[in-house]
């Protein structure tokens, strides 16, 4: 009989590509389990979430609602004489300091607010034109350079373009409320 022999060297080269294959093959099947690949269709059940990614269209959609949101804050922090578009004036109680602006970006109107001295506490805004009116309600952010409410926007559409009076409630956890207001011109 015929026997055959590798030399060392190849049986060593095989044996380490096969513990190569075995590690990718564990790698692979460990991305699959944790849905990061999907290289077997594996079809959804109840007990493993799928997940979809967002059509172009829609993230197209979050990304320019996200810019505006973040502009908007961006310039409602800026110096208020600089800002042209905002409204502001402070209030002050012998505890906190109180600062409501206004912007409008295109048909959304947000209304910001800046409260120093207060750590906790609940927003309420009420925005009237006429005998119309519009109520949002919102929680205290707390932040260390400044508090403030979880975010109020409007769309124009809401009450119609002209005068706004804006009412902003800031009822802290335990104290007093401080009520701050402002008009607006929407276009």
């Amino acid at each position: 009989m015929y026997k055959f022999s590798l030399p060392d060297l190849q049986k060593s080269t095989l044996v380490k590509a096969g513990i190569a294959v075995v590690l990718a093959c564990f790698a692979l099947l460990t991305l699959e389990q944790m849905n990061i690949t999907d290289l077997i269709h594996k079809t959804p059940d109840s007990k493993t979430p799928h997940f979809t990614s967002p059509t172009k269209a829609e993230a197209e959609k979050q990304a320019s609602e996200s810019a505006t949101e973040k502009q908007s804050y961006l310039d409602s922090t800026k110096n208020d004489t600089m800002n042209s578009n905002s409204s502001s004036a402070p209030i002050s109680s012998p505890t906190s300091d109180f600062t409501l602006t206004s912007s409008q970006s295109g048909d959304i109107v947000t209304i910001l607010t800046k409260a120093r001295g207060i750590s906790g506490g609940e927003c309420k805004m009420t925005v009237t034109k006429g005998t119309n009116t519009h109520s949002q309600s919102a929680t205290l952010i707390y932040q260390p350079e400044f508090s403030s409410c979880a975010g109020f926007s409007i769309s124009r559409d809401a009450l119609g373009a002209g005068s706004w009076t804006v009412s902003v409630t800031i009822t802290p956890t335990n104290s007093t409320a401080i009520t701050k207001s402002l008009t607006l011109e929407v276009n």
